[in-house]
């Protein structure tokens, strides 16, 4: 039988031991360390947060977005967010303030991405996807 570690965050329910949060639609969700990443639209709080699994205690609302937060990447030390309002923003995983905004050469919202190798890859309601190099996109010394 599987035991339950405690609940993080309670949708549309309350807590057990932890902090309930009206996050709303949760499209996505990523973990670094022991920090998880929740992508969702506006509620309570933001669209994009950050929880603290040792302490299930609600850590940081990482804000910039302007519409709800879609998807969710990482690569090295950066957390990428895709939103509907159509950007996508570069964060430090280290203080998780914003590093950069992307904008989409594409109209329309970031709904899905994924970095493989050196490329940020981004996709959403317009009917294609655009690749970027995080090489270019790197922050300078």
């Amino acid at each position: 039988t599987q035991q339950s570690l405690g609940t993080l965050v309670g949708w549309g329910g309350h807590a057990d031991g932890g902090l309930s949060v009206e996050l709303g639609s949760v499209y996505s969700l990523l973990v670094r360390g022991d920090i998880l990443f929740c992508a969702s639209q506006f509620k309570g709080i933001g669209p994009l947060n950050a929880f603290d699994l040792k302490s299930k205690q609600h850590w940081r609302q990482m804000t910039g977005h302007e519409d709800a937060v879609m998807s969710l990447a990482a690569k090295g030390d950066s957390l990428y967010s895709g939103s509907w309002d159509g950007t996508v923003r570069q964060w430090s995983l280290q203080s998780l303030e914003c590093l950069r905004v992307l904008h989409s050469e594409v109209a329309g919202p970031v709904v899905s991405m994924v970095c493989c190798k050196d490329m940020l890859v981004t996709a959403g309601t317009a009917g294609s996807a655009q690749i970027r190099s995080l090489v270019l996109h790197a922050l300078p010394p």
